[in-house]
């Protein structure tokens, strides 16, 4: 990009740095990055803004973003050099020199734990691509107590920590695997001991995998099984009996290892493990008992499936969800038609999901690929040309 050198001139490039090993991930994101990754661990997340210190991943990796002298900055440092300038005057005021969304890109190759998160935080996935046949857990099937949840994930808690005390040799990182073959609709507690161990187990171990087999599979049961299509947006936001809004218990990813690639958008923050497989003792989120604030009452699947609705006035522009947290919105142009989109009187990111694009501003022209995000500055005006997909989320303020 070329032009003056205010950051708040230009759509800036966030640069394809923040890739994050999990186990249920893959090799797809490095190729879509460009990025090359040292070793065969898997990738399974690449954060696409993260510039909330508070949150002890997102500061882990911190968005890097292309400034217009083609040098790279840690976004969070732009930002508190000019925090109203870039954020806008009610971000600034309301969380300070931070961006309080933390879009990530997910390479689902295996079922995550079961997760909730505190009240006030949904999410929504925009489904890039994904397998014949691939679904997520959201939601439950029927009206839940969480009394009767504390009950089965407390035995299986007991279970694992038991577990954990037969086998306190074992490298963390295998009962980290062990989660996501848990999953597996055909696991058998004597087949996951060999695979835990390496061979002969001890004959305590194939008993307490059968129970948390049982749990595991309990607790899928009680979710809707909501199929991942490409293109298609779920909204992931339910009403706590508080009648504040809240993400519904899911489960990321497919039991049969069917891959997706989704845009997962939500706020930066705790997430809460359901705690029933060992993994939830090495995995990045905190475990916790169910909670009375969580969404408990039975939702149909197609209730979380968000239609992208075309915006009055705006052509080009669709609108999938909307909530205190964020709204997120769908910007379509083509060959024929670009989407010219007026400033925003806050910050907001760019997230290529189909097509490539280039993005023009007062500072000069970006390019973005599939895969490719960026970060707009408050107040900013620009045009999206091309052909493709480019999915705007822009922080609440309420």
């Amino acid at each position: 990009m070329s032009g003056r050198s205010e950051p708040r001139d230009h759509v800036l490039l966030l640069r394809p740095s923040a890739l994050v090993p999990r186990p249920w991930g893959g090799d797809l994101l490095p190729r879509l990055k460009g990025v090359p990754v040292a070793g065969a661990e898997p990738i399974g997340e690449s954060f696409e803004c993260a510039a909330w210190p508070d949150d002890e991943e997102a500061a882990r990796y911190p968005s890097l973003v292309e400034r217009a002298d083609g040098a790279t900055a840690r976004l969070v440092d732009l930002l508190a050099e000019d925090p109203e300038g870039l954020l806008g005057a009610g971000l600034a005021a309301r969380h300070g020199p931070r961006y309080p969304l933390l879009p990530k890109l997910l390479d689902l190759r295996a079922l995550l734990s079961v997760q909730a998160h505190p009240p006030g935080n949904p999410e929504a996935y925009v489904i890039i691509e994904a397998e014949d046949g691939a679904t997520l857990r959201l939601g439950f099937r029927e009206d839940t107590r969480a009394a009767s949840l504390a009950l089965l994930w407390k035995e299986a808690r007991k279970v694992q920590e038991k577990l954990l005390e037969a086998l306190p040799a074992l490298p963390a990182a295998r009962f980290v695997e062990l989660g996501a073959a848990l999953s597996r609709p055909t696991a058998d507690a004597l087949g996951l001991a060999g695979e835990l161990c390496g061979g002969e187990p001890p004959p305590s171990v194939p008993p307490m995998l059968e129970v948390l087999l049982r749990a595991q599979r309990a607790s899928l049961a009680m979710l809707h099984a909501v199929p991942a299509v490409p293109g298609r947006c779920l909204f992931n936001c339910g009403a706590g009996p508080d009648g504040g809004e809240a993400a519904e218990v899911h489960a990321l990813g497919d039991p049969e290892g069917r891959r997706v690639l989704a845009l997962e958008v939500r706020l930066p923050g705790p997430t809460h493990n359901a705690g029933t497989t060992p993994a939830s003792r090495c995995a990045p989120s905190t475990s916790t008992r169910p909670s009375r604030s969580w969404p408990l009452r039975a939702r149909t699947p197609e209730s979380f499936v968000a239609a992208p609705a075309p915006v009055p006035g705006r052509p080009g522009v669709f609108r999938s969800a909307t909530c205190a947290a964020f709204t997120v919105e769908h910007l379509r142009p083509t060959p024929a038609a670009a989407v010219a989109e007026p400033g925003l009187d806050r910050a907001s990111t760019l997230h290529v999901v189909r097509g490539a694009v280039r993005v023009v501003a007062a500072g000069g022209e970006l390019p973005l690929p599939l895969g490719a995000s960026a970060f707009v500055p408050a107040g900013l005006g620009y045009e999206v040309a091309g052909e493709g997909e480019v999915v705007r989320a822009v922080p609440g303020l309420d």
